[in-house]
């Protein structure tokens, strides 16, 4: 029995090493799911190119980062096109920097004063995810405003009370003790 596992282990590996792609299905994992479209009807390299950008932009320092911005701002600027509209885009999200401004890429997502047609974008899916989630984000901005003002106008009629409370705590003091 030990004979024919070890010469069975022997002619995988001897049938591996050469080449044989015959073993391969066999050896391979079973995906656990299964793709709704087997391959993609056409990949456009740019659609890569946009998110290894994104992707190329976390390895970036902060100095770089702003000079890589003033430089896709002021190519825009010039000649606004798909490609530098979608790479201030992502500029524009990256978190804690100086020109990380939501409200002004959904601006861009929107097309920024210009038409852009939705079905023909350059990353559509990618495109209204991002609009629902600033959309969401602005929304979320907005109330937490209101929040903010709700508390301060609280705290506000809060010590209102107190400093009332003070001063009739003084009036009771101030007057002589019933008997």
């Amino acid at each position: 029995m030990r004979n024919i596992i070890a010469a069975l282990l022997l002619l995988i590996s001897v049938a591996a090493g050469s080449g044989c792609g015959k073993l391969m299905p066999l050896l391979a994992p079973e995906p656990r799911w299964t793709p709704a479209v087997e391959a993609p009807v056409l990949v456009l390299p740019e659609k890569q190119d946009v998110l290894a950008y994104f992707n190329d932009l976390q390895g970036l320092s902060e100095s770089e980062l702003d000079r890589e911005f003033n430089f896709v701002k002021e190519r825009y600027a010039s000649a606004p096109d798909e490609e530098g509209r979608w790479r201030l885009i992502l500029l524009t999200l990256l978190p804690g920097q100086t020109f990380t401004d939501r409200d002004y890429a959904l601006e861009l997502l929107h097309g920024n004063g210009q038409q852009v047609d939705v079905a023909n974008e350059h990353l559509p899916g990618l495109g209204r995810l991002l609009r629902l989630l600033l959309e969401d984000h602005r929304e979320l901005k907005r109330r937490l405003g209101e929040e903010n003002e709700r508390a301060e106008k609280l705290a506000q009629q809060l010590q209102e009370l107190k400093e009332i409370e003070k001063i009739l705590s003084e009036r009771d003091k101030k007057r002589p003790a019933a008997k």
